[in-house]
């Protein structure tokens, strides 16, 4: 059995974990998770059958870009993190905040690789720092590359669902985060700028076992290239249509703006919502293609899919948050000091891999309890982390 690690003072430094990068999910979320605590922790650790099940196995530009942010981050050694090769080694060093770091999807070849995947895999490492400093540290990220993409977060949802929620709950309010352009598939070309604030003490456990109220629904239907000024208008008009036709939300405040870019290097458009509620932040999004220069999304379907995908959580009334945001809670859950509890649907596979990667490195427990209404009791008995020097 791999070493698990019970606190940060007592580190298995001298020690690999061995990591099967083809468990479960089976795909980044394992690179991006283990080299996140690994840097965390100060442990080294081995990759092994990268993404083995996918129809392209191996690291992809995505996962090569988010590994070397991170160890630029720590001065890690690194071995074997390269695009195609199916394990690495990643030993870290000293986390030095304080710095910007910049990592660019496009010169690595990723083009529209996700941006939002490199801040999964960087901010965690960037949130704590010595209780010996009389002030936290402010850190830099600066992030190139697909700020819409498929099979990943848009920008808006880490914006206004996850970093929300990781503030409200978690106390981690010093995160700023600024899109100073859109960048859809093929060609990326989008910018974000995150300052992150440090922290001298562990973070607190979290209670999200009722998410009470609704507040209100606010969203942005965005469009990106020539030619495409309409497109979000229809969009917003569409999706305002399903909302008013639904008696669920004749009195809830409903806010969509909409936002052009004509300087972006791809066509794009999408929709992104957000619902916040006494407790919590919900959302739903989607995305339109516009690849070809005279080529029209439908907006209709762009704006069911993302009202779809909202109501869908909001029906059930006793679901804290959405299914996206479950795996990425996962890391928090597991560094906070205490027992955390929140309320999900069904389990997804990317939030029980994320667990599974979590116990293997370090000593935070999970249980997921089915409720047999429709909703999951995800709760962590944490391991209360700070800062680890040297």
């Amino acid at each position: 059995m791999s070493p698990r690690l019970t606190s940060t003072n007592n580190l298995n430094k001298t020690s690999t974990i061995e990591i099967d990068g083809s468990q479960g999910e089976g795909g980044g979320q394992i690179i991006r998770l283990s080299c996140a605590l690994a840097t965390l922790l100060r442990q080294p650790i081995k990759v092994t059958r990268v993404r083995a099940g996918r129809a392209n196995p191996g690291l992809q530009a995505q996962h090569t870009c988010g590994v070397k942010l991170v160890g630029e981050i720590c001065s890690a050694e690194m071995d074997g993190v390269a695009k195609g090769l199916s394990e690495f080694e990643f030993k870290p060093g000293a986390i030095e905040l304080g710095k910007e770091y910049v990592s660019d999807l496009r010169s690595a070849g990723g083009l529209a690789g996700a941006v939002t995947l490199l801040v999964q895999i960087a901010l965690p490492t960037l949130l704590f720092s010595d209780n010996s400093l009389s002030e936290s540290r402010s850190t830099t990220l600066k992030l190139l590359g697909g700020t819409c993409t498929t099979s990943s977060p848009q920008i808006g949802y880490t914006a206004a669902v996850l970093l929300p929620f990781l503030g409200k709950h978690f106390g981690l309010a010093g995160i700023d985060i600024h899109l100073h352009q859109r960048g859809y598939y093929p060609l990326g070309g989008g910018e974000v700028e995150l300052s992150i604030n440090s922290r001298s003490t562990p973070l607190p456990a979290i209670n999200c076992t009722d998410r009470g109220r609704l507040l209100s629904i606010r969203g942005v239907a965005h469009a990106g290239g020539t030619g495409c000024e309409a497109i979000a208008q229809s969009i917003k008009d569409a999706a305002l249509s399903l909302f008013m036709a639904n008696k669920s939300f004749a009195d809830t405040k409903i806010e969509i703006s909409t936002e052009i870019c004509t300087t972006t290097q791809s066509r794009g458009c999408g929709l992104v919502l957000w619902a916040a509620t006494e407790n919590s932040f919900i959302g739903g999004s989607a995305l339109g293609t516009l690849r070809k220069r005279n080529s029209t999304a439908d907006p209709d379907a762009v704006a069911l899919e993302a009202v779809t995908e909202l109501s869908s959580t909001l029906d059930n009334e006793k679901i804290v948050v959405d299914e996206y945001m479950q795996d990425q809670l996962v890391v928090f859950m597991a560094l906070a000091a205490g027992v955390s509890e929140v309320v999900i649907g069904t389990p997804s596979l990317h939030t029980t891999t994320a667990i599974a990667v979590v116990e293997q490195m370090t000593e935070a427990r999970f249980q997921l309890i089915s409720r047999g209404d429709g909703t999951t009791l995800m709760k962590c008995h944490g391991i209360g982390y700070t800062f680890v020097g040297g």
